[in-house]
């Protein structure tokens, strides 16, 4: 039988194996890029299109950016407010208008140091559990040897069902107390708004109320902008 011709044979031609060489293959694209322009330039309807698209995205992007910054200097005016509200709340600033969130934050601290104390003894009575585990391990009660002992394998199920819930409660105690101070940080930002408003001619006040001046000069900044690209 006679042996099959390879593919790299001489009979084929050398740029078939090579491909396209580089100078040719740019400059097809450099005929292609200015036979665009070309249309381009001459087509006053598509260079309309063209230039609104790019008009429009750019608008696009304008906005989506003052709206982020709007958001965020609107985020450090609350964070302010709320400063003025804790400001106002250990000053106890005269003024019929915070009563209410005075009684809702004593409240609130009232049931926060309920919390912690119920918090505290129950991580004392988890760790008298886990002290009194690590004691009958290291006495060897965990041993096969010792699993005989019916009153010691009712202890050690009794200890790992205590520290479970022992630890359900600290998680479950950890999750009101986050939930408390949510509320509180609410009410101090409502109280700050409202001394805000008033602007008493407290001492204490008056560096937070530049500060909060300034973020209200930003806000009206950005949102006077904004209307630019709506």
């Amino acid at each position: 039988m006679a042996p099959l011709v390879s593919a790299q044979g001489v009979g084929v031609p050398e740029i078939a194996r090579e491909g396209l060489p580089y100078w040719l293959a740019g400059l097809l694209v450099s005929v292609i890029v200015l036979l665009l322009v070309f249309i381009l330039l001459r087509d006053r309807d598509l260079r309309h299109r063209v230039n609104e698209f790019l008009s429009g995205a750019k608008r696009r992007v304008k906005r989506a950016q003052l709206r982020l910054k709007l958001k965020r200097e609107r985020k450090r005016r609350t964070e302010t407010l709320g400063e003025l509200g804790r400001k106002a709340w250990a000053a106890r600033q005269d003024g019929e208008a915070y009563e209410s969130c005075y009684a809702n934050l004593a409240i609130l601290e009232k049931n926060a140091r309920a919390k912690q104390a119920e918090l505290q003894e129950t991580l004392t009575g988890l760790l008298e559990l886990r002290k009194r585990q690590d004691e009958i391990d290291v006495s060897g009660g965990s041993r096969a040897g010792n699993k005989a002992d019916p009153g010691l394998r009712e202890e050690e199920r009794r200890l790992k069902k205590g520290v479970r819930e022992g630890e359900r409660k600290i998680r479950a105690g950890r999750a009101d107390l986050r939930a408390i101070e949510e509320r509180r940080a609410e009410q101090f930002i409502e109280l700050g708004s409202l001394v805000d408003e008033a602007r008493p001619e407290a001492p204490e006040f008056l560096g937070t109320y530049v500060q909060i001046d300034k973020h209200n000069r930003i806000i009206l900044h950005f949102m006077n902008e904004l209307e630019k690209f709506l």
